[in-house]
């Protein structure tokens, strides 16, 4: 089974930093950084998502290619994990990197090589969840 495990571990009022781990069954396949909203009630488009556990699907559009829908998410709809470096990038959903660092020069650590991040995630799960293999993402506190 492919399983996601994101670990929020840094928290303020303008964002949450996190990790996330991609496992496949209990073998640990690679690790990420990740940059979300911080936490403000689940709101739409201001708030990181709630800690849960979620199912994972394919998601493809012009504006988002090659992305992942967290789906089922309460009172929630479009949460995707996609490429960006910035909170000023996202409006609720999770954004991925290899690594992180204050890119502007404003105080925040944002998160850096999100397109090569999310060509590295592509390449680990599209084809697995493309021929049925169910994926989940969890999500927790640290």
């Amino acid at each position: 089974m492919l399983k996601l495990l994101l670990t929020r571990t840094d928290y303020n009022e303008e964002q949450t930093i996190g990790q996330l781990l991609v496992y496949l069954d209990d073998d640990l396949i690679q690790g990420f950084h990740t940059l979300e909203l911080p936490w403000k009630e689940n709101k739409k488009c201001v708030s990181c998502i709630p800690e849960g556990e979620y199912k994972i699907g394919l998601w493809n559009t012009q504006k988002f290619p090659n992305t992942f829908e967290i789906k089922n998410v309460p009172n929630r709809t479009n949460i995707l994990i996609h490429k960006g470096n910035f909170n000023t990038n996202t409006l609720g959903c999770v954004l991925l990197g290899l690594d992180k660092k204050d890119l502007n020069q404003d105080g925040l650590l944002d998160i850096t090589d999100s397109g090569e991040a999310m060509d590295h995630l592509n390449e680990l799960i599209r084809d697995l969840i493309s021929e049925g293999e169910d994926a989940f993402i969890k999500i927790r506190s640290n």
